[in-house]
């Protein structure tokens, strides 16, 4: 008798330690550790770098010359290695970086095999063409901006600043002077990205905030972290949820 109710109670002890791993398990505020490190300050720093290099000849800092060299870059740092950084934060469930860091990656390929085929011969540019295209991506990030206000000052003003850079560069087409003021809108474009990507590494290197980003007030509850990743407003000690 006195053996059954030992092996009943140690089968009451281990069902409420499974019911315990299962509540943790379950709850939404669980802290969580990534399959896979953080993309995102790569894919900032090659949107940046890329950014910086087209806008040197826009701005006319470089010579028309320097386009070769922008392509070559658009193919792999700004295209492959967005696209990369934008597949790894899918793995992450971050809905918003896999957005945006695929679409510009992918952005700079085409930009890249266009400008190629163009120097190549194999047709003409088309200025109308060029600025259809620029002003729908204007379009487009401006959209992407919209989404931007769970999350925090420095990324929404990439944002912004980046579609407010689209226009400037689809005006430009026709108009030297704004394609030049444009240039120079384009590096602060960059030093926001590299800003965001720095601010970003430090975190994970040293596990606290070290450069300010300014996160917003939360919605409903809700506030996003540097780049999309969700948490819950009101418990402190909740790790991040991805999107």
């Amino acid at each position: 008798m006195a053996t059954e109710t030992a092996q009943t109670q140690r089968l009451e002890r281990t069902i409420l330690a499974l019911e315990s791993r299962l509540a943790v398990m379950t709850d939404v505020g669980i802290k969580t550790i990534p399959s896979t490190s953080n993309p995102g300050p790569l894919g900032l720093f090659a949107f940046g770098l890329t950014t910086a290099l087209l806008q040197g000849i826009n701005s006319t800092l470089t010579d028309g010359n320097s386009s070769g060299l922008v392509y070559s870059f658009g193919f792999f740092f700004g295209g492959l290695a967005q696209l990369i950084a934008g597949i790894l934060e899918y793995s992450r469930k971050n809905s918003f970086a896999t957005v945006a860091f695929t679409s510009y990656g992918t952005f700079w390929m085409a930009v890249a095999l266009n400008g190629t085929l163009i120097k190549a011969g194999v047709y003409l540019p088309s200025v109308k063409g060029e600025e259809m295209m620029l002003s729908l991506w204007g379009i487009y990030t401006f959209l992407l901006w919209l989404c931007t206000f769970t999350s925090n000052l420095v990324l929404s003003a990439l944002f912004l600043t980046l579609s407010l850079l689209f226009f400037f560069l689809a005006g430009g087409q026709t108009n030297h002077t704004l394609m030049k003021f444009a240039g120079v809108w384009g590096f602060i474009v960059s030093a926001i990205a590299w800003y965001l990507a720095v601010s970003n590494l430090l975190e994970d290197l040293y596990g606290r905030p070290i450069l300010p980003i300014f996160p917003f007030k939360p919605i409903h509850g809700v506030k996003a972290g540097t780049f999309g990743t969700k948490h819950r407003a009101d418990d402190p000690e909740v790790a991040e949820r991805k999107v």
